[in-house]
């Protein structure tokens, strides 16, 4: 009897945690949709405009995925851009990325952790938008 618990306490265990990991995989991908949908408009490069829209969206999306993944490192958060299918502008991903984040003060690196948002920023995405 008390095998059959230990078991059962075990299983448990398990399919709790598996939950816990398809819950954080829900919500990286609901704020890969959210990028997506404010995406939607493609730009052309070399437009001046275009280029101050595109870096505004890209800054916008990587609010949303530091919103809900904390401290990610340059390459990192370039990877899952590309992944969300976000275009970043200019020859080095990287290299853009890390100056767009530098200059905006939404962000605050660390060398240690990555880049994360501001906590006045981080309220705001969670309420929407507004303060």
């Amino acid at each position: 009897m008390a095998t059959r618990t230990k078991a059962a306490k075990q299983e448990l265990k398990e399919a709790l945690a598996t939950i816990e990991q398809l819950q954080k995989r829900v919500t990286e991908l609901q704020a890969y949709l959210r990028v997506d949908e404010t995406l939607k408009r493609k730009t052309q490069p070399g437009d001046k405009k275009r280029d101050a829209t595109a870096k505004d969206e890209v800054a916008n999306a990587i609010a949303v995925l530091l919103s809900t993944n904390p401290h990610l490192k340059t390459k990192t958060i370039v990877e899952k851009l590309l992944l969300g299918n976000v275009r970043i502008p200019g020859q080095n991903n990287d290299a853009y990325v890390s100056q767009l984040l530098s200059r905006d003060s939404r962000f605050v690196a660390s060398r240690k952790h990555g880049w994360s948002l501001t906590s006045s920023n981080v309220v705001r995405l969670v309420n929407g938008g507004s303060t």
